[in-house]
């Protein structure tokens, strides 16, 4: 059948709040990897936008959770490999626990274990991919990044679609059936349950944006002390 993949986010109050958690069959699609890791899905423009939303009052930790994330989390040298510190480890299995550990995945919410994150929430008389210009630095490794509805331009001209780059960066258990399977292998996953902060951007403003939201957190904080990642995660077809 393979694995299956819910979007998890948890703020600074996670051991006391709900996480919220995104799941694609509440969005009329599939919930494989690649079925709906990719720009323009409206579940995953939602998802970028509650990081802004959840960054409003401190940091928080992000992660697309697989349902064998669990034997990911297992392997010693797998977190060795991904250079997970112990918060993290421990937020990603907040995250898995929280996502898959119930009796039924499709279940609706269940009060104190997390928020189900629907179409329905929202309103989609806009189209949000759009406006998905969001920029988000990583505190734990000190990397940014930019969202930005035009980056995949090319990409789209070539083959049709484009990888979200973002969700490949937050893919906590990539490997096994309809996972991602491209460049970058090593990469992915880089940034799952790490402290992250989001906000919206103005293209000509954006390390000042970003800056000033890192420095609401602490004055040790700078975006020019953070390296600007430029990833480039394309699926190969063998």
């Amino acid at each position: 059948m393979g694995q299956y993949f819910k979007e998890v986010i948890i703020d600074k109050r996670y051991m006391s709040m709900p996480p919220k958690v995104f799941c694609n069959w509440d969005w009329d699609g599939g919930v494989k990897l690649m079925e709906h890791c990719y720009e323009g899905n409206r579940l995953m423009c939602r998802f970028a936008q509650e990081l802004v939303t959840a960054s409003m009052d401190g940091d928080c930790r992000a992660a697309i959770v697989g349902d064998y994330c669990d034997e990911f989390l297992t392997h010693e040298s797998t977190i060795k490999r991904m250079g997970y510190d112990a918060r993290t480890y421990q937020a990603l299995w907040t995250m898995y626990i929280k996502a898959w550990d119930t009796r039924d995945s499709k279940s609706d919410d269940i009060e104190g274990v997390f928020e189900r994150m629907r179409p329905e929430m929202y309103d989609d008389t806009d189209d949000p991919w759009k406006e998905n210009r969001i920029a988000i630095a990583n505190i734990d490794r000190k990397e940014w990044m930019i969202t930005d509805p035009k980056a995949s331009d090319e990409t789209y001209e070539e083959e049709g679609w484009a990888v979200n780059q973002l969700g490949m960066l937050l893919t906590a258990g990539n490997g096994a059936g309809g996972s991602y399977h491209g460049t970058n292998m090593d990469m992915v996953g880089r940034w799952a349950g790490q402290k992250l902060v989001a906000v919206y951007y103005d293209v000509d403003t954006v390390e000042y944006d970003l800056n000033k939201k890192l420095k609401e957190i602490s004055d040790d904080l700078s975006i020019y002390d953070f390296t600007k990642l430029e990833t480039d995660f394309r699926e190969v077809y063998e």
